[in-house]
């Protein structure tokens, strides 16, 4: 028989409530930059939606968050669509991790050993997608069975401590099978309301990385507006379905390295709140600091 709804009173609930009088919910896991803490913190069971213009500095903002995280426990699969090989993807987060460049070029690289110790150091941190050759644009299906697979084999699934996070980067390269008859609208609301239902029921945190539709620059400025989600190409259900919605922003498109960090929304107020902070990007290292001195705050 089909498990249906049930209900709950308020007595029901009443060990529940008296938790959160006592200790209360508690903060998310920390970002790694104290300005951005008060705004954004990280907890599982919970979808992210972070949207910002092609080379903005979206993906590289989402390894950077990922290394602070991992360094608080967290463990990550990833499917990074445009970075394939993945190879890519994982030379610019050891990048990061080091803060130095893998390849030969006009700054000071790693060595070897530097290396192989990333290599070593980030072994359960990360892990990714290689989609098949056949099938180089995997389905949502596809991907939510891997990475399930994924947290099997690293005996992270439903382990009672563990903290893990499923990253789609971009959800924009992901092949969609719209049924007859359906509007894409529709189509993307239901997807997105079963990648949520899947984020709590299995207490996975999901990053979606997003680009937004082409648009009009400010007449006055000449400038692009601030992306939001609901400017996502195909629907505005990544407002809706989301729990937390950020935009990353550049303030200067050709010359500055400052970034903003715009958080439009967080749905539960022991997470953060809405704002904006300005982090600075250092080309050479990869990294995202709150000053000049490009430092980790997580420790």
């Amino acid at each position: 028989m089909e498990e249906r709804p049930k209900t709950l009173s308020t007595f029901d609930l009443r060990n529940e409530l008296l938790h959160v009088h006592r200790v209360g919910y508690g903060r998310g896991d920390r970002s790694g930059w104290p300005m951005l803490d008060t705004h954004f913190t990280v907890a599982p069971g919970q979808v992210t939606t972070i949207t910002g213009y092609p080379n903005s500095g979206k993906s590289q903002f989402m390894d950077s968050l990922g290394i602070n995280l991992a360094r608080q426990g967290w463990r990550f699969c990833f499917c990074s669509l445009e970075n394939i090989p993945v190879v890519l993807h994982a030379e610019k987060l050891i990048k990061q991790y080091i803060g130095k460049p893998v390849r030969e070029g006009v700054s000071a690289r790693m060595s070897e050993d530097e290396v192989m110790e990333a290599a070593s150091d980030m072994e359960d941190w990360f892990h990714f997608v290689m989609p098949a050759e056949k099938k180089p644009n995997p389905s949502l299906e596809d991907v939510i069975e891997t990475f399930e697979e994924n947290f099997k084999a690293r005996d992270l699934w439903h382990a009672k401590e563990a903290k893990i996070a499923a990253v789609i980067d971009p959800w924009n390269e992901l092949e969609h099978f719209r049924p007859h008859g359906m509007s894409l609208t529709e189509y993307i609301g239901e997807s997105l309301s079963r990648l949520r239902q899947w984020s709590r029921q299995n207490n996975v945190h999901v990053f979606i990385i997003a680009h937004p539709a082409k648009q009009q620059r400010v007449r006055d400025t000449g400038k692009l507006p601030v992306p939001t989600p609901d400017m996502i190409s195909d629907s505005a259900h990544f407002w809706n379905k989301s729990d937390n919605c950020i935009a990353v922003s550049l303030q200067d498109e050709h010359n500055s390295p400052s970034v903003d960090i715009h958080v439009q929304k967080i749905r539960f107020a022991h997470i953060g709140r809405r704002g904006m902070v300005t982090l600075i990007y250092d080309r050479v290292s990869g990294r995202y600091s709150e000053t000049t001195a490009n430092l980790y705050q997580v420790k």
